[in-house]
């Protein structure tokens, strides 16, 4: 646990997303963390009251800061130097949302939540955040052909993680044309439509959705400029990249949200390391031997934007 990068973090996201890329965890939705709702089609979903509200920890590992989170202790993991974020995960061919309210114990009319969806509030704190049932993070899993899509009122908006692995399409993944992109807006917006979202508490004028595609994070068209590429310092250290991917944060600012993306490449780190080893025709002889030892994967950050709402999301009409 580093309560040191977790304060640095919140105190100035962007500012070390740019210095240290922050990669989150990028697995499917687990048991008990989406919810269903009973007049809609099962693909689309929700976050229970009781799980939009974890405990994440930023870990260093190399160049890159990698993100852990626990459904669990949450009390327990904030007061150890955790911070508190708003988590939206994914699921395959699904679309999961949720809304950056705060946290409360009682329905829109004021009546007590109950059974299992029965919430209680948060009372500990890390000492960097001023109130962890209502954080000043979001953070969705790490992409890599899904759509995540902004609406609502920068006070209290709407996030939605929509994802069309398997719709059927001739399309390239990252490409401007992709069909998987226009489905996924589709879905953002029956979602939106048949299921209004019912503000609580003060709000500001909303602003238009917007959002973050493949073609944004992980470009087609790029692909070749990097795919299997090498950075190389000789006899020193190599970096082949492998793969690109997204990760999308937000954060409240003066009251108010925006929410960012980062472009970034993965790579397999290797370093150049010497040995001694005998000579096979000099007996009593060592030689010094170089060769690459891989030492794990990093991540390179390649650009890193605000989308919303005033940054250069896809504008969804």
């Amino acid at each position: 646990m580093s309560k040191e990068l977790n304060e640095a973090f919140v105190k100035n996201p962007t500012k070390f997303a740019s210095e240290m890329p922050v990669v989150p965890p990028g697995g499917q939705a687990g048991n008990g963390e989406t919810k269903t709702y009973s007049d809609m089609p099962d693909n689309f979903m929700g976050v229970p009251g009781s799980v939009r509200i974890v405990a994440a920890d930023l870990e260093k590992k190399g160049s890159y800061a990698e993100l852990k989170l626990s459904y669990a202790a949450v009390e327990e993991k904030i007061t150890a130097g955790w911070m508190a974020i708003y988590w939206l995960p994914w699921i395959a061919n699904h679309s999961i949302r949720t809304t950056l309210r705060p946290r409360s114990e009682t329905h829109p009319d004021q009546q007590p939540k109950t059974g299992n969806r029965a919430v209680v509030k948060l009372t500990q704190t890390n000492g960097y955040q001023a109130n962890p049932n209502d954080p000043e993070i979001f953070f969705t899993a790490a992409v890599d052909g899904c759509m995540v899509v902004v609406d609502g009122s920068p006070s209290q908006p709407t996030v939605y993680h929509a994802n069309r692995k398997d719709h059927l399409t001739e399309t390239e993944l990252g490409a401007k044309d992709d069909e998987r992109v226009t489905q996924m807006i589709k879905d953002v917006g029956k979602f939106k439509a048949d299921r209004l979202k019912t503000p609580r508490g003060p709000y500001v004028t909303p602003v238009p959705p917007m959002g973050v595609t493949a073609n944004m994070y992980m470009p087609f068209e790029k692909k070749s400029e990097w795919r299997n590429t090498t950075a190389l310092i000789p006899e020193k250290e190599k970096k082949t990249f492998r793969k690109d991917m997204g990760a999308i944060f937000g954060f409240r600012h003066e009251s108010l949200w925006q929410f960012w993306y980062e472009r970034l490449l993965r790579f397999d780190h290797c370093v150049w390391e010497i040995e001694e080893v005998e000579d096979d025709d000099q007996p009593g002889v060592r030689n010094k031997v170089g060769s690459w030892d891989y030492k794990g994967h990093g991540f390179h950050l390649c650009e890193l934007n605000q989308f919303w709402p005033d940054g250069k999301g896809l504008v969804i009409s």
